[in-house]
């Protein structure tokens, strides 16, 4: 899970997407290491979707491994999620995905499926809107509009009478 305001990365084994996790082990919050070996499934398909700040915000469908490809099979690389935040109060505007992917390698006539992907988590502070500031333009521009609309009624007033 990544830490509010601070950009990390991490390592997701494709193993515990499978739902093997229960000899997995968390080493140095940063990776995930295998205690015992597992059978590798290298016809699974593999997708995932995140969701983040309980649900209000997720990621699409992502095809972590999809052994349906045509030659050359690609397999999830780098999965960059940027967050859109707001400082002043912390809510999460929007999340965003960036998929990259990378050619597999054929070892015996089979692809093999890469063993984890890197999760990166990037940061973006929102500027936030001055409301002062823009309530303050706003009267100053009815004002400006208002003085302009009571000189034309005036100077437009005096010239009808002078023509009667």
């Amino acid at each position: 899970m990544p830490r509010f305001g601070v950009s990390t990365k991490t390592k997701i084994d494709t193993q515990f997407l499978l739902g093997a996790g229960d000899d997995l082990k968390l080493v140095d919050d940063v990776r995930l290491a295998r205690q015992q070996p597992i059978v590798s499934l290298q016809e699974e398909l593999i997708r995932l979707s995140m969701s983040f700040d309980e649900g209000f915000h997720h990621t699409s469908l992502i095809d972590v491994y999809n052994p349906s490809q045509r030659p050359p099979r690609k397999a999830l690389d780098t999965l960059v999620i940027t967050f859109v935040y707001s400082a002043s109060d912390g809510s999460i505007h929007s999340v965003q995905q960036d998929v990259r992917y990378r050619d597999l390698q054929q070892k015996g006539g089979r692809y093999t499926m890469p063993k984890s992907f890197t999760v990166e988590y990037v940061w973006i502070e929102e500027a936030d809107v001055d409301l002062e500031g823009g309530a303050f333009v706003l009267f100053a521009v009815v004002l400006i509009v208002a003085i302009f609309g009571m000189v034309d009624i005036c100077c437009g007033s005096g010239s009808e009478e002078s023509e009667s």
